[in-house]
């Protein structure tokens, strides 16, 4: 409901979820500096989903640019649940499943791009969630076609 609320913009939404809003946005900058005393220099994880043509067209466009999540970003430490999500029917026609693979030097990024794992609280702990704040950044440095994921 939140993302939906911030991709539509929908003002009365915004105005009914902003207290819930700053303190995920709060708490998820609490737990990331947990991720700095790992380590660990390196993360990927994983997102599975499905985007239409016109939306897929417009990520290879933006291919070796910079993009935004315009909400919260849910992902996995493990490959497999997002390979899970694609292979959830859908009502929708003509999409398009993508698996995108995120890497993050976290030294690099330090606090510019603010994520934590939340498998800990989550009603899932064996999906390894990441989830990234809000209007995460990131490069997107290729896309590759295959057959079957």
């Amino acid at each position: 409901m939140i993302n939906k609320a911030l991709r539509t913009e929908d003002l009365d939404q915004l105005q009914t979820f902003r207290f819930f809003i700053g303190d995920l946005s709060q708490s998820l900058s609490y737990e990331h500096q947990k991720i700095f005393s790992s380590d660990e220099t390196i993360l990927t994880v994983y997102r599975g989903t499905k985007l239409d043509e016109e939306e897929f067209e417009k990520l290879k466009e933006n291919q070796g640019k910079i993009i935004t999540t315009n909400g919260y970003l849910s992902t996995s430490r493990l490959r497999q649940p997002a390979i899970n999500f694609l292979m959830k029917p859908t009502k929708r026609v003509g999409v398009i499943s993508v698996l995108f693979q995120i890497q993050c030097d976290i030294q690099h990024i330090g606090n510019n791009v603010i994520y934590s794992d939340i498998a800990q609280f989550s009603n899932y702990p064996d999906e390894k969630e990441v989830l990234f704040d809000l209007n995460a950044a990131f490069r997107l440095d290729s896309i590759e076609k295959q057959g079957s994921i």
